[in-house]
């Protein structure tokens, strides 16, 4: 099925405790896009390549957003990153 890699992620995550961002890496997109998970996709018959590498670091990092640009938790300095596409604020645990 060519969805079954997306959905075994999504079931993983889940059922455990897992980091606010994470990333895929994998040469076949089998569902992994279509399931909402951010993914690095390489070449099967080169591997992990420096742009693989700084893509990585790129969707693993935070983005740091102002106040203006998301949510009004009524915070002076409320931390926000932009995560997954989307805007959380970690003041006040909402995106």
């Amino acid at each position: 099925m060519t969805n079954e890699r997306g959905r075994q992620i999504a079931d993983w995550l889940a059922a455990n405790k897992h980091p606010v961002r994470y990333a895929v890496v994998d040469d076949l997109d089998l569902g992994i896009t279509a399931a909402g998970h951010p993914l690095v996709q390489t070449d099967g018959h080169v591997g992990l390549t420096d742009a693989d590498a700084e893509e990585l670091v790129s969707v693993l990092s935070p983005d740091v957003v102002t106040k203006e640009s998301c949510c009004d938790c009524g915070e002076d300095y409320p931390r926000h990153e932009r995560l997954r596409g989307e805007i959380f604020c970690f003041t006040c645990r909402r995106k």
